[in-house]
């Protein structure tokens, strides 16, 4: 193939996926070329894998299928294993958006990868980890979720919390992943205000009601959703004494550590503001770290722990 039909067969690649929709005649004046020339560079690209198909009819010609094909890309060493590098952190997620596409990507490059690279990449997997904490349970929407959210458009999808399933209308922010787990921030339709949906507890996803229109998020990204949410200024003060065991349990957590003051004997003092909404996971949270830590504020989380603590010995049949 010589250089000038290999620099048109790139051309043609690139307008056909714009286009979309296409006729012979069409390419031809636009490339300036017979439309026999043009139909053997369709030819040629049908073969190397591009998804073009003819319609019959007087309103015929061709079209692109829905996956588009992209044009060659020349790489790097470098910016070849920095691909494979970016990929290793991804590794012991359960659950992906494009898993199986991120898989065809990697797999593709590293067929086409000369053997010294290929080696190279092969060590680097092997000497380096992103270790997260492996969820058990599938969230098999995450593709769904976060196409939605690029869109912009309203999805119909069945959850399932504490208080039982629900059919609800959603239109979400972004997705995003703590901890193993995915979450998807989004305005609720049944409750007329945003909530944050944990994806692997979503049964279903449907088109919603072309009768329900978006909104306009006041959030700019789903970063921006999280910078308000876990950084207002509004809601219960939250004070807690800790232990120094109480302190490194705190650390770990990206939310709580922010909050927390250390003193000389490494103990310290946790302070932030929670919203009502999160006494029911902060009453999980304080209830598991024990004696470890002592809520002082407010006096809501201090009374749902208690609760919590009077159900576990009446589960257990102690006495208090």
């Amino acid at each position: 193939m010589n250089v000038n039909k290999t620099q048109r067969l790139i051309r043609l690649m690139l307008t056909i996926n714009d286009k979309r929709k296409f006729t012979l005649g069409e390419l031809a004046a636009e490339f300036e070329v017979s439309k026999k020339t043009v139909w053997r560079d369709l030819q040629d690209l049908s073969e190397l894998g591009v998804p073009v198909y003819s319609e019959l009819g007087s309103h015929g010609g061709y079209s692109v299928l829905h996956s588009r094909m992209l044009p060659p890309i020349i790489f790097t060493e470098e910016e070849a294993i920095s691909v494979f590098f970016a990929s290793q952190s991804l590794l012991f997620y359960r659950s992906l958006p494009f898993a199986q596409e991120m898989t065809d990507v990697l797999t593709k490059l590293h067929t086409y990868l000369p053997e010294d690279v290929r080696v190279k990449i092969d060590r680097l997997k092997d000497r380096l980890l992103f270790w997260v904490p492996t969820n058990t349970t599938e969230s098999p929407y995450l593709k769904e979720l976060l196409l939605a959210s690029i869109d912009q458009s309203v999805i119909e999808i069945t959850h399932e919390s504490e208080s039982g399933v629900s059919v609800r209308n959603i239109q979400p922010i972004g997705i995003y992943t703590v901890n193993g787990h995915w979450y998807c921030p989004a305005y609720c339709y049944l409750r007329n205000d945003y909530r944050s949906f944990r994806a692997d507890r979503i049964l279903a996803v449907r088109r919603a009601s072309a009768e329900l229109q978006p909104i306009t998020h006041p959030y700019r990204s789903v970063q921006h959703w999280i910078s308000h949410h876990y950084g207002h200024q509004d809601g219960l003060e939250l004070v807690v004494r800790l232990s120094r065991k109480g302190v490194l349990r705190c650390r770990t957590d990206y939310w709580l550590s922010e909050g927390v003051t250390e003193n000389s004997e490494g103990g310290g003092v946790l302070r932030r503001r929670i919203l009502p909404s999160q006494l029911s996971w902060a009453t999980e949270v304080f209830s598991g770290l024990g004696q470890e830590a002592v809520v002082e504020q407010p006096q809501e989380l201090i009374e749902a722990i208690k609760a919590h603590v009077r159900g576990l010995i009446g589960q257990y049949g102690m006495t208090e």
